[in-house]
């Protein structure tokens, strides 16, 4: 193999790559990234056998062929390199980087134990606007857990029905849905679990780009993120997530309106206390306002905020940064809250673009007795 590459590119596709990289392989293979030179493309993979990553791009070939290298001491050489152009050329697993003065050689590995990225056996796919499903993501993965003994709450509900796609998360505590009509589906109806880490990384290569699409195919084991010249492989994780459905109130007894920044800015305030204590804080409902409260042995800190108000009278307890999270998530100038009756039913957060956020309410009488 013998090739001429752009330092620029090649460290940009080796920094999306290497995220499929485990820290702790099963393999000594799955430390290295697969390099692939044919056709006047030069493709990369990684492959930790849960999540493969494989992005391409253009270099010039003088002879096509392919290596594994591994990922971290190839990474960090390419980035010292101060030419605009990288040559590379493979002997006998001798990996040779030449420009100039700098003359390189690193250990290369066969290709041959190197795992296949699987192949989908569907070839049906969904297209969605990157930036739509990039605020998707942002309104949904905040609420997964990270919890070793139980697995599906540290995942994402995919779910295709009547051409809309919705996501689902929850921890246990809380719970965040965002419905999203998608053009031209497929009249296909599909229901399956994608681990949360693998839309985390999917998170950092989405541009904001308004008319690039992100094309997503799944099949029974596996799904697959196409972006421009970079595929996202992951398996999916086996079990049935909960029935959302059944957990989201339908009828409420108040109905709050309330300034997005004056919430924050109450919120903030009261977390200075709030979550050095009991990491809590009361909300209480009145006829044109909430109150936002929290104390401690060492003070106590109010501040009211105006509110259009429907309904009871209400005080409610809540964790304050569970709160602030579905808040912030909801990105409108204006929160709308409902609340099911009495302090020990959840609050939601609706939006315009159908986006939920149920939060499970902390007892009042705790946080007082606490404080």
């Amino acid at each position: 193999m013998k090739i001429r590459v752009s330092k620029n590119e090649l460290i940009k596709g080796i920094g999306i790559v290497q995220k499929a990289v485990s820290s702790r392989p099963s393999m000594p293979i799955l430390k290295g990234i697969l390099l692939v030179a044919n056709d006047q493309m030069l493709t990369l993979t990684a492959n930790d056998l849960k999540i493969g990553i494989e992005t391409t791009l253009e270099c010039e070939i003088e002879n096509p062929g392919s290596i594994v290298v591994d990922s971290k001491l190839f990474g960090d050489v390419i980035r010292h390199i101060r030419d605009e152009y990288v040559s590379i050329e493979v002997n006998d697993f001798a990996v040779s980087i030449q420009n100039r003065d700098l003359d390189i050689s690193l250990k290369g590995y066969s290709d041959q134990e190197f795992p296949d990225l699987p192949l989908l056996a569907t070839n049906e796919s969904i297209g969605i606007k990157e930036e739509v499903f990039l605020d998707m993501l942002n309104q949904t993965l905040f609420a997964v857990a990270d919890n070793e003994y139980n697995q599906i709450i540290n995942c994402v509900l995919f779910q295709l029905d009547s051409e809309e796609l919705t996501l689902a998360a929850s921890d246990g505590y809380r719970f965040a849905l965002r419905k999203q009509k998608v053009e031209n589906m497929a009249s296909m109806s599909k229901r399956y679990v994608v681990p949360g880490s693998t839309l985390k990384e999917i998170r950092k290569l989405l541009g904001h780009d308004l008319e690039r699409y992100i094309r997503i195919s799944v099949d029974e084991q596996h799904i697959v993120f196409k972006m421009d010249n970079t595929r996202v492989i992951s398996r999916l994780l086996e079990g049935e997530y909960i029935k959302y459905e059944s957990i989201i109130p339908t009828t409420f007894y108040t109905k709050v309106s309330v300034n997005t920044e004056g919430l924050l800015d109450a919120l903030g305030i009261n977390s200075v206390l709030a979550e050095k204590v009991n990491s809590s804080v009361i909300l209480s409902v009145h006829k044109d306002y909430i109150e936002i409260r929290s104390r401690s042995e060492v003070g106590k800190i109010s501040k009211r905020v105006p509110a259009r108000v429907e309904g009871d009278p209400l005080t409610i307890g809540f964790n304050i940064r569970y709160l602030t999270d579905g808040i912030k998530a909801n990105n409108e100038s204006t929160t709308k809250i409902s609340f099911v009756k009495g302090s020990k039913s959840p609050g939601v957060i609706t939006s315009r673009n159908q986006y939920q956020y149920l939060l499970s309410p902390v007892l009042v009488s705790e946080i007082e007795s606490e404080s």
